[in-house]
């Protein structure tokens, strides 16, 4: 007999508090995705230099024009390689994601079946479906990117907005629809990952297994989506509660805001994260 969602609740926390070790992919992915965001943002100063380099050796005034053309030609050069650095930027973002959130998924996985997980389940199973993860988040960045067709309407709304309240309304429609796409959306992907690394399956696959887990399942998937989602906005309440005392202190209010940032970050990461992973496997498991 399939479980309440107050027992996976229930029993999710105390699987997440007997192996909170669980918290280390999303830390080291923490971690990874800073190293290569310094790393892509020190690129993008020394090309930055490379591209304004020329106007450092200016000595007259009279050569600006001719600088000024060299500097066209090398720009379109710099803004053509800052674009493939981005790309290849996002690139490794992702796959550095795929890997951790398919081995805390796993160790999610191992510490449901035998109430114990190691370090070595989260390498085995993110080395195992990385790759599937990253294709499957592909897919789910495509479906999101078809809420691109309600920025029309908003398009249409600005041309028109000194014409009449039709704008006004076209606008709203469009931003209301962008919202409600990704709500959705999100709703309804959110099981994929877990199709992907539970059933072993491949990217396609999984979005087609998660999307039926959402069909058979929606009121579990839709309250456990929500209690999440009111979670990390009570989080994200009292930080800026926090922050904004923090900030009417004197002199050390500005540091006691970073202080607090960095401690709702690790709370997320440390906690709320791998928590909702031990709640989504669980319910995925059970319910599958």
């Amino acid at each position: 007999m399939p479980e309440k969602l107050e027992e996976i609740l229930n029993k999710g926390f105390y699987a997440w508090k007997k192996n909170l070790n669980i918290s280390v992919p999303f830390l080291l992915n923490l971690i990874g995705e800073i190293i290569v965001a310094g790393i892509f943002l020190i690129s993008g100063i020394i090309l930055l230099i490379f591209t304004l380099s020329p106007l450092f050796s200016i000595s007259d005034i009279s050569e600006i024009p001719y600088f000024i053309d060299k500097l066209t030609g090398v720009g379109i050069v710099a803004i053509l390689l800052f674009a493939a650095l981005l790309v290849v930027f996002l690139v490794i973002l992702q796959l550095i994601n795929s890997f951790f959130y398919s081995g805390a998924i796993g160790m999610a996985k191992t510490a449901t079946e035998s109430r114990k997980t190691g370090i070595s389940d989260m390498w085995d199973y993110g080395k195992k479906k990385f790759l599937d993860m990253f294709f499957a988040n592909l897919i789910i960045f495509f479906i999101y990117l078809l809420g691109i067709l309600f920025f029309l309407p908003i398009i249409l709304g600005v041309f028109l907005m000194d014409e009449n309240i039709f704008s006004l309304i076209l606008f709203l429609i469009g931003i209301t629809g962008i919202i409600l796409y990704l709500i959705i959306a999100g709703i309804v992907l959110s099981p994929v990952q877990y199709a992907v690394v539970i059933l072993d399956t491949g990217a396609v696959d999984g979005v087609k297994k998660g999307f039926g887990f959402f069909m058979n399942n929606k009121l579990d998937v839709f309250l456990l989506w929500f209690i999440i989602f009111l979670i990390s906005i009570a989080i994200g309440i009292f930080t800026w509660l926090f922050q904004f005392i923090a900030e009417l202190i004197p002199i050390v209010g500005w540091i006691l805001s970073i202080l607090i940032t960095i401690a709702s970050t690790l709370v997320s990461v440390l906690i709320i994260a791998p928590l909702s992973v031990v709640w989504w496997t669980r319910l995925y498991m059970d319910r599958e």
